[in-house]
């Protein structure tokens, strides 16, 4: 049985139940701070403009982070950051071919372990086009 605090109008919007429009606005806010803090998957298809291939696609991650993005390649521990998604994703694809030439320029014994894992797993995404 509706109350009579739950039929009272606003003066704006008569005929608006007051409890379902406080909802409707908490409901609003929640959604503004979900969007705000939403991560992306995005599939990388292409290394272009860089001159590699993928051996086979993988996904980064983009994800908001204070007035930036953020977007990273987990499995080989390397992030890259930038204004928008797509600058933050383009920096990163960049990183990778960046880190990836560097690591192969050094001698297997010379890498350390982490530098070695990462390696690894570039070898199995990527090859020189």
């Amino acid at each position: 049985m509706a109350t009579e605090e739950d039929t009272t109008s606003t003066t704006d919007s008569p005929g608006i139940n007051v409890a379902y429009l406080a909802k409707l606005t908490e409901l609003e806010r929640r959604l503004d701070t979900i969007e705000a803090h939403q991560i992306m998957r995005l599939p990388v298809i292409t290394m272009e403009p860089h001159s590699y291939r993928l051996r086979k696609p993988f996904e980064i991650v983009v994800r908001p982070v204070e007035e930036s993005y953020v977007a990273t390649l987990f499995d080989a521990n390397i992030s890259m950051s930038g204004d928008n998604p797509v600058e933050a994703f383009e920096n990163l694809k960049g990183m990778i071919v960046d880190t990836f030439e560097m690591l192969k320029d050094h001698k297997p014994e010379e890498l350390g372990k982490e530098p070695t894992r990462q390696l690894s797993v570039l070898n199995d995404l990527l090859e020189r086009a």
